[in-house]
């Protein structure tokens, strides 16, 4: 199944309104890190620093980008989880995105695993194994 397929967009903004439920209760939520699983080559050291840009700077999306192509992880703040919870499915929370690039951080990163998507079994032995 292809990342861009309508269903697994589907199951994607499914799984993160799921987490959204689960924790919009809890007040000492700031904010929810979502990370891909197929995003495999994602860097701790990126993972601190998004976190701390996003208590420091205050803004509602904070994304890499390298080379100016955005990648993954993406932290949402609180603020924006009624909106993910009524994102169209058809469009996932790209709307969500779309919807705040004036609010959004993006941190350039050097490392391209940010853009990495590996989604086919292809991909897999291509990146994975070194095939």
């Amino acid at each position: 199944m292809r990342c861009g397929s309508k269903s697994s967009i589907l199951e994607s903004i499914s799984s993160l309104q799921s987490a959204i439920r689960s924790i919009e209760k809890d007040d000492d939520c700031d904010g929810l890190l979502v990370h891909l699983v197929d995003h495999p080559y994602i860097d701790a050291r990126l993972v601190d620093l998004m976190i701390q840009r996003f208590y420091k700077t205050k803004r509602l999306i904070v994304v890499p980008r390298h080379h100016g192509k955005r990648g993954h992880p993406v932290i949402f703040s609180r603020e924006l989880f009624g909106e993910l919870l009524t994102a169209p499915i058809d469009e996932g929370a790209k709307t969500v995105v779309n919807a705040h690039r004036q609010e959004t951080l993006e941190i350039e990163w050097q490392d391209q695993g940010i853009t990495v998507d590996i989604d086919t079994p292809e991909l897999y032995r291509h990146h994975v194994r070194g095939e």
